[in-house]
């Protein structure tokens, strides 16, 4: 067990400069050397502070723990700034900013995205942390460990995502996956006692801005570890982990295969699976291997041989694919749809389209009706800037496309619903070739597809497609060809709803920069298939290089100050609080 005496030490830092450790500069330097391994630091008040904060009754209760805190929501979504070499000069007090934020502060470490997807085994004892201990070290799975006031805490990152907060298989163990903060050494609990690295102590034995390690989930699963349910989701992809020919089955087979079915429905289950197994023209070695792994599934576990007659009976007959119409579309489904199928006029037209299908993949991501959208995280989906993408949200709110419904607790970003025109356009005739896909179901599968054809995905698409470059309108066309080839440019006009100078304009440029083609032969206007490596030069050509990348990072930035500047101001309320209170108690003696 490492020791922690507050000495002078003299260390190297990442310069390799030497530089003294005082016990001054001890706090702020810990501070500042696990912000740098990653890990989303904030200041806690310490023992006085607490005491003087609770009995003033301005301490805010803490939602998630029952641990004294001033705020937490900024932290959910974003880390404190910290001046670089990128930032502007105006920019260069911020370190001093950081230093005095944690300068008689305990350090808190928030848990989960913000981290690096950190994951925390909060021991409430000293034997159940020794057991576990013992236990990760015979497994070898790497982790941080320190001692706290009861026990003592792990911690790793998870590979796959966020973990779910829940109680370990282990008792008086704790698992703090999201929106969860610790805290860490050199802290001091309200009690005086002082939190210690027990291995390794990072600042002193691991090199500079390396982070705590990384675990995967199947490793840990014995602990109760779990993905939080919206990480579950996107990896499985509604397949269970079936293999990928699965993915053809209707969505209640796959169910079936992977976790069988109970006394009653066993019959009836397996014997749709099998049929729309043979439908999808699966190979009847597949189609066994897997019907008789749900039949050992199922409860209790339903006969082989019944399993086999099953599938033997439905591999002699002909039949129709099951059929999936069983999905109802979902909001941001019809949404979507509605803005693919109308004519996006007028001056600002490609750029709410942009906003709107932005906004579209927002709800996806969240899979609910009321969907959070911040203006930055808009602007980046939308390749537009952030002053655009507010300005689209207002006139899309005005046009009662979008309906404002209010801030989103934890990041203060605006929540979005569309609007009841949109909400029944499935009952409306409106776009009947892409709702009747939806209600067939070819979306389902790939519910949690944070990317689509209908936006630019990567940076130097972006780049590419940005304004000034060849835009949104550009993009529109090349993505239309690259699916639909057309003979005329009236036919990608009448396609895109674009007008025709814009098209003639565009398409020229998009042949210039060799992303349209037309044929010798049919005539055809085609959109070519371009490497990432072509991209790249492409938008060195456009000048556009780093232009999605830059905007991002400006964007980050944003959200750091913010917190910081929230930091400050709850550290000067903090302080004030514990002032008056020393001063009454004072005056009282």
């Amino acid at each position: 067990m490492s020791s922690l005496v507050l000495k002078d030490r003299v260390v190297q830092n990442a310069g390799g400069i030497p530089v003294s450790i005082t016990p001054r500069a001890y706090q702020q330097t810990c501070a500042l050397d696990l912000y740098h391994r990653g890990l989303n630091v904030f200041p806690l008040p310490r023992r006085g502070e607490v005491e003087a904060m609770v009995r003033a009754g301005k301490l805010e209760a803490d939602p998630f723990s029952n641990k004294p805190s001033y705020i937490l929501q900024p932290l959910f979504v974003s880390r404190m700034h910290v001046c670089s070499r990128d930032c502007p000069p105006n920019c260069l007090a911020e370190v001093a900013q950081f230093d005095t934020l944690f300068e008689h502060a305990n350090i808190g470490v928030m848990v989960g995205r913000t981290s690096g997807n950190l994951v925390a085994l909060d021991c409430d004892s000293q034997s159940s942390f020794k057991s576990l201990f013992e236990e990760l070290t015979e497994r070898q799975i790497p982790f941080w460990a320190y001692s706290s006031y009861r026990g003592g805490v792990f911690l790793f990152r998870l590979a796959e995502g966020e973990a779910a907060n829940c109680q370990a298989n282990i008792a008086n163990v704790e698992i703090h996956g999201n929106r969860r903060y610790v805290v860490v050494p050199p802290s001091v609990h309200p009690q005086g006692i002082m939190y210690q690295w027990i291995t390794p102590e990072p600042y002193y034995e691991l090199p500079f801005k390396e982070p705590p390690p990384q675990v995967s989930l199947k490793n840990v699963a014995f602990l109760g570890v779990r993905l939080e349910l919206k990480e579950r989701k996107r990896i499985t992809q509604e397949l269970f982990g079936l293999p990928e020919w699965t993915k053809e089955l209707a969505y209640a087979n796959r169910l079936t295969l992977a976790k069988g079915m109970k006394e009653g429905n066993r019959n009836h289950a397996l014997t749709s699976a099998a049929y729309d197994m043979k439908a999808c023209d699966i190979a009847y070695e597949d189609a066994e291997e897997i019907l008789l792994q749900a039949a050992r599934k199922c409860t209790p576990p339903y006969p082989e041989r019944d399993a086999l007659a099953i599938l033997k009976c439905a591999y002699q007959e002909e039949r129709e694919k099951a059929k999936k119409g069983n999905h109802r579309p979902r909001g941001y489904e019809i949404a979507e749809a509605w803005a693919l199928n109308r004519e996006w006029e007028g001056r600002t037209g490609q750029t709410d389209r942009s906003v709107f299908l932005a906004c579209c993949q927002r709800a996806r991501m969240d899979d609910r009706e009321e969907f959070r959208a911040s203006v930055r995280e808009v602007a980046e989906l939308a390749n537009c800037t952030k002053m655009t993408a507010q300005k689209s949200l207002k006139r899309l709110c005005e046009n009662k496309y979008l309906v404002y419904v209010s801030k989103d607790f934890a990041s203060g970003a605006n929540i979005y619903r569309f609007g009841d025109q949109i909400k029944n356009l499935n009952h409306e005739n409106e776009c009947p070739k892409l709702i009747h896909h939806i209600q067939q179901g070819v979306n389902s599968v790939s519910t949690w597809d944070t990317t689509n054809s209908y936006l630019p995905a990567t940076d130097v698409e972006q780049d590419v497609f940005s304004y000034g470059a060849l835009g949104h309108a550009g993009w529109r066309i090349w993505n239309h060809l690259k699916n639909y080839p057309e003979p005329t440019i009236s036919a990608i006009v009448k396609a895109t709803g674009l007008a025709r100078s814009t098209v003639y304009r565009l398409v020229k440029r998009l042949m210039d920069c060799g992303l349209v083609t037309k044929g010798n032969a049919e005539g055809l206007y085609y959109g070519e298939m371009i490497s990432d490596r072509g991209m790249e030069y492409l938008s060195a050509r456009l000048n556009t290089t780093g232009k999605s990348e830059q905007r991002k990072r400006k964007h980050r930035t944003e959200r750091e100050r913010l917190v910081n500047f929230a930091l400050v101001k709850a550290r000067r309320q903090w302080q004030k609080v514990y002032l008056e209170y020393r001063n009454n108690q004072r005056s009282r003696s």
